[in-house]
């Protein structure tokens, strides 16, 4: 079974959504084909998938969330089935009037989980990992990939292309995990920041991304940082 086809035959409809009768099979398909291909973080293969489309919190909505929840053991799989009977059983038990709110699938249990918007005709939106652990870099894999982006040819052009960089910026630092489909490569990278200049609450700098098994620079990419 290919992924897309255990993405479609895995997809639950919140039922606010469901009651609005705005998806048919041929927006299902689209959303399940949509959404990328997924790399479980290094384990061999995942033990199972889910797929929620959720609501938006609008009646009627003008858009839905595809919330994908990727169980990488069969006591994951389980422990998440579970949970999100949990939650449809108490959205139902709360949707009794539609001028209130009522919750959505958002936080439960998955080894990884990621979100996009889709629109009303099925166009499936860049989604990401949410997953609170990506922020979670060990010590060795931060090494290696901060190790990787001083010693790269792309730290060093940016150095010169920006000699006026103010030093309290500071140096690279680890920002998060990311998923093969966002850096377009084969496995998971380390994404490593390096800021150049703020503007007000924002800052403009460059993101690097890592393979630390390799422990080189697979791509560079500019990013905006909001500051606390």
């Amino acid at each position: 079974m290919t992924q897309v086809d255990t993405l479609l035959a895995s997809m639950l409809l919140h039922p606010r959504v469901e009651e609005q009768r705005i998806v048919d099979d041929g927006l299902r398909r689209r959303v399940a084909a949509g959404l990328p291909q997924l790399v479980p973080f290094r384990a061999p293969a995942y033990a199972a998938l889910r797929t929620v489309l959720d609501w938006d919190h609008h009646l009627p909505s003008s858009a839905l969330v595809a919330r994908v929840f990727a169980y990488r053991s069969a006591e994951a799989a389980v422990a998440g089935a579970s949970a999100i009977d949990r939650r449809l059983a108490l959205i139902r038990t709360q949707n009794r009037f539609p001028e209130f709110d009522v919750p959505d699938f958002e936080g439960l249990p998955a080894d990884e989980t990621y979100q996009a918007g889709v629109s009303l005709d099925g166009k499936v939106d860049d989604p990401r990992l949410v997953s609170e652990w990506r922020r979670a870099v060990s010590e060795r894999d931060a090494r290696a990939a901060l190790a990787a982006v001083r010693l790269s040819i792309e730290l060093a052009r940016i150095r010169e292309e920006f000699p006026a960089r103010q030093a309290f910026l500071g140096e690279p630092q680890v920002a998060q995990w990311v998923p093969p489909f966002e850096g377009d490569h084969s496995r998971w990278t380390v994404d490593v920041w390096y800021l150049l200049a703020v503007r007000g609450q924002e800052a403009d700098g460059r993101s690097f991304l890592v393979d630390a098994d390799e422990g080189r620079v697979v791509r560079m990419r500019e990013i905006i940082v909001q500051m606390d």
